[in-house]
């Protein structure tokens, strides 16, 4: 089976999020909120389309900023959805710190 030419792929954006509340967040609740939003926010066509994955090995728990992974043409709807999601924790909102192209480049801005 021949690969895919690069011209060809689907591209993709890393969006460096944060989750700010008075306790501390989980992975499973934050990635569930914020899957849980897309979903509601593109339905389940545009979501398959979108395909984010939010990479668990990419969190940070003492500073609540994780990574999530999804396809440039829905990186606005991501950031979106951050506005919307109801509630992770008790008075907890997710915002946007920036987007990246890389995933080394995401990963130095989430150290930061």
């Amino acid at each position: 089976m021949k690969a895919i030419l690069p011209s060809l792929r689907e591209k993709k954006r890393y969006i460096v999020f944060e989750v700010i509340s008075k306790g501390q967040v989980s992975f499973q609740e934050a990635s569930s909120a914020i899957v849980e939003s897309l979903s509601r926010f593109l339905g389940g066509k545009e979501l398959a389309k979108a395909s984010p994955v939010i990479l668990p090995d990419r969190w940070s728990k003492s500073r609540q900023r994780g990574i999530i992974r999804i396809n440039h043409n829905y990186m606005d709807a991501a950031k979106a959805c951050f506005c919307m999601i109801g509630r992770v924790t008790d008075e907890a909102i997710v915002r946007s710190v920036t987007t990246s192209g890389t995933l080394k480049k995401a990963s130095a801005i989430m150290r930061r």
